[in-house]
């Protein structure tokens, strides 16, 4: 069972790009990938199916090695309680990746924090750029990842 990610990408004039995940193994989500294309307004398109970019153990290590724990020193500082890493780790995804959830016994609405853990590379850069963007914006100064990190993070964003 491999998950990949499928773009469409309009030949048209007004160039129109959905991405999204699919697992191409599961019946169900094969069908809403053909629904979603038969549902494109009329003209030609052009269907790549890509294989899905698995996040590196070097970047989770880097997010979660340096930029959470400096993350949860800047909430310490400033919410004066006490913030340890998992704290801001569920912080961070609740500020930066949030989904409304519906409790189904009560009908009550919820924001929960994304999960991160299906996450493709080039997500998981956005993420963490995200994330030292708002730590520089509150005077933390984040030290750069090895230069391995920055070249992976050039070729997950190179277009194909």
């Amino acid at each position: 069972m491999r998950t990949c990610r499928y773009r469409m990408a309009a030949i048209t004039p007004d160039q129109m790009t959905i991405s999204r995940p699919c697992n191409l193994a599961d019946p169900v989500q094969r069908q809403l990938l053909f629904q979603s294309i038969r549902a494109l307004p009329p003209g030609r398109y052009e269907v790549r199916i890509e294989p899905r970019e698995r996040a590196t153990p070097a970047q989770r290590g880097y997010l979660h090695g340096v930029v959470v724990p400096m993350l949860a020193a800047l909430l310490f500082e400033t919410q004066g309680t006490e913030f340890g890493d998992e704290d801001a780790w569920e912080w961070a995804k609740l500020r930066f990746r949030p989904r409304e959830t519906v409790d189904p016994l009560t009908g009550e609405v919820r924001v929960v924090g994304r999960s991160t853990r299906r996450m493709s590379k080039g997500e998981l850069f956005a993420f963490t750029d995200e994330l030292i963007q708002f730590l520089t914006e509150c005077g933390v100064d984040v030290p750069p990842p090895d230069p391995n990190y920055q070249r992976q993070r050039q070729e997950a964003h190179a277009p194909r």
